[in-house]
């Protein structure tokens, strides 16, 4: 018997997801963002119903719940947005975390406005 120890990399889909996205990967696709044509209503609907469902999982509001394309983006917006937060409320704070989940935030982001004065603060553990 093996066992997949590297669930950063991916994860095993339960078949009752598989069932639910075999549609979205095969025959209702499309840009929920484009409202131009059937293709995106159709997606735009399914991203609705699938945040209704997390909505009524973990028990909070449509705009607490934010579907990203990977962790890059994830990294992103948590941790930028805790830079808002904490420069906001605390004078001074730090961001404790693993090396390998800012290396590539920091590296594509060090030019940018919104990371100055912000890269200095990770503290990696």
């Amino acid at each position: 018997m093996s066992i997949y120890l590297d669930c950063n990399a991916t994860t095993p889909i339960e078949p009752e997801v598989v069932e639910k996205m075999n549609n979205y990967l095969t025959t209702d696709f499309g840009n929920e963002g484009s409202h131009t044509h059937s293709f995106g209503s159709v997606a735009k609907k399914a991203v609705h119903e699938a945040t209704d469902n997390v909505v009524s999982l973990v028990n909070a509001s449509r705009n607490e719940i934010i579907f990203t394309s990977g962790a890059t983006e994830s990294n992103n917006i948590g941790i930028l947005g805790l830079k808002d937060y904490g420069l906001k409320v605390y004078e001074e704070f730090y961001l404790f975390t693993e090396q390998e989940n800012v290396d590539e935030m920091v590296e594509t982001g060090k030019n940018e406005e919104k990371f100055q004065n912000f890269i200095d603060l990770f503290l990696t553990i």
